[in-house]
């Protein structure tokens, strides 16, 4: 009898989220900021709306509240590669 597989660990989901966002930016072949908040924001959206059919929409409110003020105070501090 096999065990159920399980969710990979914080730090394996983030680099794969990391390796998603970036992947999808250089699909999106960016060429401004613009093209760049415009793009991300319609990712936010899916996945904010995904998670909300997933986990309810008062969870999920929450997690993004959250998750806009942790961007306010250290946003600035994230690095990720331009696309390619």
């Amino acid at each position: 009898m096999s065990a159920e597989p399980k969710m990979v660990a914080p730090a394996e989901a983030e680099k794969l989220a990391r390796e998603a966002v970036q992947n999808y930016a250089n699909a999106c072949n960016l060429q401004t900021p613009e093209d760049a908040g415009n793009a991300l924001m319609k990712l936010l959206s899916i996945t904010a709306l995904t998670m909300s059919a997933l986990v309810g929409s008062e969870d999920a409110a929450a997690r993004l509240e959250g998750t806009a003020e942790f961007v306010r105070r250290a946003g600035r501090n994230m690095k990720m590669e331009r696309p390619q």
